[in-house]
């Protein structure tokens, strides 16, 4: 055998490569891609489905200060409000300067509850941003039981249950003007907004008892009388005068209510049957006994 034959024998005992690589091979080499399976389309797009519906529900519910950020404005288009008293809510608005459509973000919720605690009349204050666009405001007035003089006679200032002296604001004005008014010495008519009278209380539970034992009687009655001098020796009050329609002056002893509600009534009834009224004055003090003076004849 030649040479030549011999190289040529060479070449041809090498192996042929398999149709699988020379496939892999032609593809490579023709720049075509592989498709991507089904499998893969599905859980890309339930992916992006569960990226968006997350981002909807954090953006619902993402903080105050991150919309405020994110520039998400927030305008007021509703206003709550609720209060135990007098006061309305064009009154609230007034004070606060407020408005729809004012920035929720841009309200000051401390600065509107010092505003409000300037009136005496008001005790407490709650606001609250409600998101996305409710502003809330409650409000816990006093209830006036009684009203004093000013000082030189220019007007009332109002006592609430507790004894705390305070002045009215805003509307309400009929309401306070049928309060009684408590007077006394000297002394009494020299307090001011933001005082305290400490024997309220004893008046407070002699009126809740007699408008709903002699609501009748009670109604009639224009105002109360105290002795500052006898509360200041005793450091309680002995006596309540009360000033009304059928009677100039009655005289309560500072306990055992009920009994002197009995005798008030028993008199009162027998005057009205002897066109005996209005009476002069009535003194219940003494236990068991009850002294009338009759109205005066000309």
């Amino acid at each position: 055998m030649t040479a030549k034959g011999r190289k040529s024998n060479s070449r041809t005992s090498k192996p042929l490569r398999s149709s699988k690589k020379l496939k892999k091979v032609s593809k490579s080499r023709t720049g075509v891609k592989k498709t991507p399976k089904k499998g893969s389309i599905g859980i890309l797009f339930f992916s992006l489905l569960a990226v968006s519906f997350l981002w909807f529900f954090v953006g619902s519910n993402i903080s105050p200060g991150s919309k405020k950020y994110l520039g998400i404005p927030h305008q007021v288009q509703r206003i709550e409000f609720f209060t135990n008293g007098t006061l309305d809510r064009n009154w609230v608005l007034r004070i606060l300067h407020l408005q729809k459509q004012t920035d929720l973000d841009s309200i000051d919720v401390k600065y509107c509850r010092n505003a409000l605690l300037r009136a005496s009349q008001i005790c407490e204050v709650e606001v609250e941003r409600i998101y996305p666009s409710t502003l809330r405001i409650q409000l816990r007035e006093r209830i006036p039981i009684l009203k004093v003089r000013r000082e030189n006679n220019q007007g009332y200032y109002f006592v609430d249950g507790s004894g705390y002296v305070f002045e009215r604001v805003g509307p309400g004005k009929d309401e306070f003007e049928s309060i009684l008014l408590l007077d006394g010495t000297v002394d009494l008519r020299r307090v001011i907004c933001g005082d305290h009278i400490p024997y309220v209380k004893d008046l407070e539970r002699f009126l809740t008892l007699a408008r709903k034992r002699i609501p009748l009687i009670a109604q009639k009655w224009s105002s109360i009388r105290i002795d500052e001098d006898a509360y200041n020796l005793m450091n309680r009050l002995p006596f309540i005068e009360v000033h009304g329609d059928d009677v100039c002056s009655i005289l309560f002893r500072n306990d055992a209510y009920l009994q002197q509600f009995e005798k008030l009534e028993y008199i009162l009834a027998e005057a009205s049957r002897r066109h005996q009224l209005p009476l002069q004055k009535i003194d219940l003090t003494v236990p068991g006994r009850a002294y009338v003076k009759l109205p005066s004849t000309h």
